[in-house]
């Protein structure tokens, strides 16, 4: 993922690679991010998505990890299925 950042606000995005939906998101995401005022230019941004952990019993909230090299982490745990008959 490429930003583009003038005056500290991402201005243009562009998804370089992933999952369409994820993507979605991901840029839904990055256009609420915000810099000082006086940052300008084009940054990549990886964002990598994993499932780890016991499944849980509903949605529960991800583990955001943001990295200074503005690489993003997100872990959420399994759902267990359920089965209705």
């Amino acid at each position: 993922m490429n930003i583009t950042v003038n005056a500290g606000k991402v201005t243009n995005t562009e998804v370089k690679s992933g999952n369409h939906y994820l993507a979605l998101g991901t840029v839904a995401n990055l256009n609420t991010w915000r810099f000082q005022n006086d940052v300008y230019g084009t940054f990549t941004i990886t964002y990598t998505y994993s499932i780890s952990g016991g499944e849980s019993l509903g949605p529960t909230n991800p583990h955001v990890e943001i990295l200074p090299s503005l690489d993003v982490n997100i872990t959420v745990r399994p759902v267990k299925p359920t089965v209705n008959y």
